[in-house]
């Protein structure tokens, strides 16, 4: 069963069906007056999957309804996921990453950025990321003192195993020094996806670290600077998809999920990104998913997430009064006894007094509207 606050308006932006039945992680942005895009993923029966890709709908009533699904990003033998969008002077930005299904992020993946100058009606050719290294996962951008920040994760092959696992032998086997390495191999009949999970995933967390990071452009997307590489041994070797917020004092605040621990981390910058402070755990519960920061005018500190060890559900909004050092008000946006409610991701607009956020059960694509 599911429970809906009664002030929160909730429109489906897309719905599954027979041919796409798996979509997740919208990312909406204001283009104009009444004017949103929405990107996501779809295709496939999974994620991550070589049939992902990124596709595109409109809405041109704030987000009541919304055009057709067309496909934007497809590339021609890897799977696509768009991790954010971003908009500076007129720029929208999409940040997006290739991947196969027995690697994922662990090693080959590919980061990518895409720009459109028409309000996202057409998109240019998928580029790498100048100046930065090419397989970070970037996620929410934030605009602070002019310049364009991008929190982001990545992972770096530390173990003993630096090959990782095949569905078969190719007849070599790894060597160091002229002695064979450990090699994994995929059980041969076992579908997609719970090899990803019983074998491929296993293999990256025990030789695999994944840092967070900032990269920042202070050129229009010329170039992009990498600053810092945040981890903590003492609580995990994964930590991924940090959400990050300026404080009305100037602090940069974020938040990281961490992949061995069911609490989130945070980090702060007093210098805007150069330096961060060691990752330490907080008392948030998290059943290991995305969460998303923002910051309102008044100084309020608003958190999107699942407020649970266990589950994806409820999706909660929490907001702080004192810069995040404490949340003083605590509300259940939408809960359901079945279906995980997660990854939400939007902007806030106060001129309209909005927190407009996209969510998804693994199968709808919805959008919200908060009333701040």
């Amino acid at each position: 069963m599911r429970k809906v606050h009664p002030l929160l308006e909730t429109y489906v932006a897309f719905r599954g069906n027979e041919q796409y039945p798996h979509c997740l992680e919208g990312l909406p942005i204001h283009v104009g007056e009444n004017e949103l895009i929405m990107t996501f993923t779809v295709g496939g029966t999974f994620e991550p999957s070589v049939e992902n890709f990124t596709a595109i709908i409109r809405s041109h009533d704030g987000g009541v309804t919304w055009d057709k699904m067309k496909p934007l990003f497809r590339h021609s033998s890897k799977g696509v996921f768009t991790s954010t969008l971003s908009c500076q002077d007129g720029v929208i930005r999409a940040y997006l990453n290739t991947y196969r299904t027995e690697t994922n992020w662990a090693e080959d993946v590919q980061s990518y950025f895409s720009e459109s100058c028409d309000g996202g009606k057409t998109f240019s050719t998928p580029r790498s990321l100048p100046g930065c290294i090419n397989n970070v996962h970037v996620k929410q951008a934030v605009i602070f003192d002019g310049k364009l920040l991008l929190p982001f994760s990545w992972r770096e092959i530390d173990g003993d195993e630096w090959c990782h696992p095949l569905p078969e032998s190719t007849g070599r086997m790894p060597m160091v020094n002229g002695i064979y390495s450990p090699q994994r191999y995929a059980a041969p009949d076992t579908p997609l996806g719970q090899n990803y999970r019983d074998c491929y995933s296993k293999w990256a967390l025990e030789n695999t670290h994944e840092y967070v990071g900032v990269m920042i452009t202070d050129d229009g997307g010329k170039n992009y600077i990498p600053k810092g590489r945040l981890c903590n041994d003492n609580y995990g070797r994964v930590f991924c998809e940090p959400t990050l917020t300026a404080l009305q004092d100037g602090t940069l605040l974020m938040y990281v999920r961490c992949n061995d621990n069911k609490h989130l981390f945070s980090s702060r910058s007093f210098d805007g990104g150069k330096t961060w402070t060691l990752l330490q755990p907080l008392d948030l519960p998290t059943p290991i998913t995305k969460v998303r920061l923002y910051t309102r005018s008044n100084g309020d500190v608003l958190l999107l997430h699942n407020p649970s060890t266990e589950r994806r559900s409820p999706l909660s909004l929490w907001i702080s009064h004192d810069n995040a050092n404490t949340w003083e008000e605590k509300i259940d946006l939408v809960s359901d006894d079945e279906l995980p409610l997660a990854y939400p991701d939007g902007y806030l607009d106060e001129e309209n007094g909005y927190l407009c956020f996209s969510w998804d059960d693994r199968h709808n694509i919805y959008f919200s509207k908060w009333p701040l």
